[in-house]
């Protein structure tokens, strides 16, 4: 979805990547603050407005891989997913 080729990513802060589309406040205080001192975070729900696809809902999940001095991130997004539950509730 964010159309990022893997040489414009490795070896740069998620942060980064793109038109810095991911400088994200709620998801830089996961990476920045949580991490270091938890090795992992599940299912922390963020919404965001991305310049080229509006705003969407995302869930993350990080854990820090110590032997790598690495984090995976999964960010998946439900916005879609939300769309219809609302919809079936009204």
């Amino acid at each position: 979805m964010s159309q990022v080729s893997p040489a414009h990513t490795e070896g740069r802060l998620v942060y980064e990547l793109g038109n810095r589309q991911w400088d994200i406040p709620k998801l830089r205080e996961l990476v920045e603050d949580v991490l270091p001192h938890n090795n992992a975070f599940d299912d922390v729900e963020v919404e965001h407005d991305f310049e080229t696809i509006g705003r969407r809902i995302m869930l993350l999940n990080g854990r820090r891989l110590d032997h790598l001095h690495l984090i995976l991130l999964a960010i998946r997004d439900v916005t879609e997913q939300r769309r219809m539950k609302a919809q079936q509730q009204t």
